[in-house]
C-alpha cells in the first residue's frame, strides 16, 4: 500500500513537472516568435509564476549568502593583515622611540665629556642593581681591563652617583651616595656651609655637621666640596629638599634629594682621570 502511494507520488510529481517544463517551452516559443500568449498559456503563466518567483528568491537569497560569506572571508583575512601590519609598526615605532631616548641620553653624557676638560671620562652601561636593605649598588660594564678601580667617582650628566668599591676584569660595583655606607664632603652652594652628605634608607641624603647657624634653605644647591681623596670639587649632589628646626647643639640638620635619577640610570661616567689634592704649602 505504502509502495502504491509513493509512487503515486512521484509520478504526479514527474507530470507536474513535466507539463511546467512544456508550457514553458511554448510560452519561450512564443515570446520568441512574438505571438501573443493564449489563455491557456496565461493559465500556465499563473500557475508557475509562484514557483519562478520562490526559485528566483531562493538562488537570490543563496547569491547574497554566498558573497556575505565571501566577503566577511576577505574581511578576516584584510583584518588579520592591517593587524599584523599594526603589530609591526608598533614594534618598530616602540623601537625607534628607545633609540631616541637612548641618543637623547648619550648625547647628554657626551655633552659633559665635552664641557669637563678637567676630567677623564669613561662611558660605561649598568648590567644589574642591587637595592636592598641596607645596601644600594650598581653593576657596570667596565672593569679593570678599562682601568677602572676602586674609589673612582661615578657621575650621570644631571648629578653625583657614587663610587667604585669593587672591580673585576670586565665589571664593577659602583656604592650609590644614597647608601648608608657612603660619606660625600659637601658644601651648599649659596651659603658656601660645609658637612658631609651622608647616604639615608629611604634614597634620600642627610647632611652631618652643619653648622647650627646655617642659613639653609629649601632648594639650595649642595655639591662636592673636593675635601678627601675620592671626588673632585663641584660635582652636583642634590637639593635641599627639608631643614629640620634648629635644635640645642652645634650643628642642624638637612634632608638632600639627589639631582640624579639613581633608581633608573641606564648609562653613565667613570671619572678615571687621578685625583688630584690641592697641595699644602
Amino acid at each position: 500500500m505504502l509502495k502504491k502511494n509513493g509512487s503515486k507520488k512521484r509520478h504526479g510529481i514527474i507530470v507536474v513537472t513535466t507539463l511546467i517544463v512544456i508550457s514553458f517551452l511554448f510560452l519561450t516559443a512564443n515570446i520568441k516568435f512574438g505571438e501573443a500568449p493564449t489563455s491557456v498559456e496565461s493559465i500556465v503563466v499563473s500557475i508557475i509564476s509562484p514557483f519562478q518567483e520562490l526559485v528566483s528568491k531562493t538562488v537570490n537569497s543563496i547569491n547574497r549568502l554566498w558573497s556575505s560569506y565571501i566577503y566577511l572571508i576577505n574581511t578576516q583575512e584584510e583584518n588579520y593583515r592591517l593587524k599584523r601590519e599594526m603589530e609591526q609598526l608598533e614594534f618598530k615605532n616602540n623601537t625607534l622611540a628607545e633609540n631616541l631616548n637612548r641618543f637623547q641620553r648619550l648625547e647628554r653624557l657626551s655633552d659633559l665629556i665635552k664641557t669637563s676638560e678637567d676630567m677623564e671620562l669613561l662611558p660605561a652601561d649598568v648590567v644589574g642593581f642591587d637595592s636592598t636593605g641596607w645596601s644600594k649598588m650598581l653593576i657596570i660594564n667596565k672593569g679593570l681591563n678599562n682601568a677602572v678601580k676602586k674609589d673612582m667617582a661615578v657621575v650621570t650628566y644631571n648629578g653625583l652617583l657614587g663610587r667604585i668599591v669593587q672591580s673585576t676584569s670586565k665589571y664593577s660595583k659602583v656604592l650609590l651616595i644614597t647608601d648608608p655606607r657612603s660619606a660625600v664632603g659637601a658644601v651648599i652652594q649659596r651659603t658656601r656651609d660645609r658637612g658631609i652628605a651622608v647616604g639615608t634608607n629611604n634614597n634620600m641624603c642627610e647632611m652631618k655637621y652643619l653648622s647650627v647657624n646655617s642659613d639653609v634653605k629649601s632648594g639650595d644647591l649642595v655639591i662636592s666640596s673636593g675635601l678627601g681623596s675620592i671626588f673632585q670639587k663641584g660635582l652636583v649632589i642634590g637639593t635641599i629638599s627639608r631643614v629640620y628646626e634648629k635644635k640645642m647643639g652645634l650643628f642642624r640638620n638637612v634632608e638632600i634629594t639627589p639631582t640624579a635619577d639613581l633608581a633608573k640610570t641606564e648609562e653613565l661616567l667613570v671619572v678615571t682621570s687621578p685625583f688630584e689634592k690641592p697641595e699644602v704649602k
